[in-house]
């Protein structure tokens, strides 16, 4: 069958991944902001420099997304690197929102007072307050990590992935594969998490898993030993959890600690290389949900989407960016710099005459069949796919891989479609 005629996301062309190379060879430094970013030889987009938002919590015990900043950044020089978009310099508007629903709210101002184009990979555990913030000021939310039905009910939200409930579904689906028959969940007692909750229940029912009741934990427990044996007693085959890299890291050791013999999955934002190595034996067999292509799995090494995004984290390193480096890079590096990139190229080819959160958010209400890569089938951001309470959803596609002697190992090239027929 032929495939539809789509967009074609920049990082793909031939020019972009050799001056990405170039780039990453002269070890280019950014100049001005540290958000901004320049060229290999020194010169920069003509044009007024424009923001794009970016809120996630950095430096919380609950949760650290450090990383996705370091992919936006790393998108963020290599699309001034690349000319800008439209001309203009981009510059990532950055908000620490702490994991505190206050703070994300005053990040949510901020950038409508900074008047910033479009926001890309808002993480917070908060509720619909920051979402509605920016979609009352008509300003688009691109790839959000959203949890709450309200969330995902905001008409400028794009999502360039199936969030972390679809990657959940996903490990659900191999779950089954694998044999479980009574599975549950594990996540942070956040109230914001509850609405994941209900989708993943309902999804794993709909496959004819039966379903124990989910346990909810505070994200700073330390003993997990009581957790473990609580899901021994509940007699369940395979665990899936949301929580940061610190808390799964401290669950995964009780695991194999006790001898517990279910099995666990989640996304694959929990894991970098670094932790899987540290973890051992206690990591294999542990199931994980990405959006995209995993970063962590040789069998993704060799696209070119991988070697680009890649090739970009190298220059961000070079820069003198530690946190861009190889081994540190989790799921939802990629999904931010997936999420910066998509800004530009929809609104490259859109071609405004003016770049404003106006005619950004025309540009993405226009769109179709981009082709974000990583193995996901054309993405039109109005093309929305999700079941109640997750209507915005538009690209129905995650992979699952195993972790298998401290590597990830794809069950499928092919990506299922968790909230879709194909499983």
């Amino acid at each position: 069958m032929k495939m539809p005629s789509r967009t074609r996301l920049s990082r793909l062309r031939p020019e972009r991944v050799a001056l990405a190379t170039l780039v990453m060879l002269l070890g280019a430094t950014a100049c001005g902001s540290a958000d901004g970013g320049s060229t290999a030889d020194g010169a920069k987009p003509d044009g007024s420099p424009i923001k794009i938002g970016l809120t996630v919590p950095t430096g919380s015990p609950i949760y650290d997304s450090q990383v996705s900043l370091d992919g936006a950044r790393a998108a963020v020089r290599a699309i001034n690197a690349a000319g800008g978009i439209m001309g203009h310099e981009v510059v990532l508007d950055f908000c620490n929102n702490k994991n505190d629903p206050n703070a994300s709210i005053t990040c949510a101002r901020d950038f409508v007072k900074d008047k910033v184009v479009a926001t890309a990979f808002n993480f917070t555990l908060s509720t619909n307050g920051p979402a509605k913030i920016l979609s009352d000021a008509g300003i688009a939310q691109v790839g959000p990590i959203p949890f709450t039905p309200a969330e995902f009910d905001n008409p400028t939200t794009f999502m360039t992935d199936t969030g972390t409930v679809g990657q959940l579904i996903a490990t659900y689906v191999e779950a089954k594969r694998q044999g479980a028959k009574r599975v549950t969940l594990v996540r942070s007692d956040a109230a914001s998490l509850q609405g994941a909750e209900d989708a993943v229940r309902a999804a794993a029912e709909a496959l004819g898993l039966e379903w124990v009741d989910a346990l909810r934990i505070s994200p700073t427990t330390s003993d997990w030993a009581p957790v473990v044996q609580r899901l021994t007693n509940s007699d369940v085959d395979y665990v899936a959890t949301i929580f940061g890299a610190s808390a799964l890291a401290s669950a995964l050791t009780a695991r194999q600690q006790q001898g517990a013999t279910f099995t666990m999955g989640g996304t694959e934002s929990g894991l970098d290389q670094n932790t899987i190595n540290k973890l051992g034996p206690a990591v294999d067999s542990y199931i994980i949900g990405s959006s995209f292509l995993p970063v962590l799995s040789d069998d993704s090494a060799a696209s070119p989407d991988m070697q680009e995004f890649l090739g970009d984290m190298k220059a961000e390193e070079d820069a003198g960016n530690g946190g861009a480096a190889r081994n540190r890079i989790r799921g939802e590096t990629l999904r931010a710099w997936v999420a910066v990139k998509a800004i530009a190229d929809v609104v490259n080819a859109a071609k405004p005459a003016e770049v404003t959160n106006e005619t950004v958010l025309a540009a993405f209400k226009q769109a179709h069949d981009i082709d974000l890569g990583f193995g996901t089938p054309p993405w039109t951001p109005t093309n929305f796919v999700g079941p109640k309470n997750f209507e915005r959803i538009s690209n129905d596609a995650s992979f699952v891989s195993v972790v298998d002697d401290g590597k990830l190992k794809l069950t499928s090239k092919t990506p299922i479609a968790p909230f879709g027929e194909r499983h």
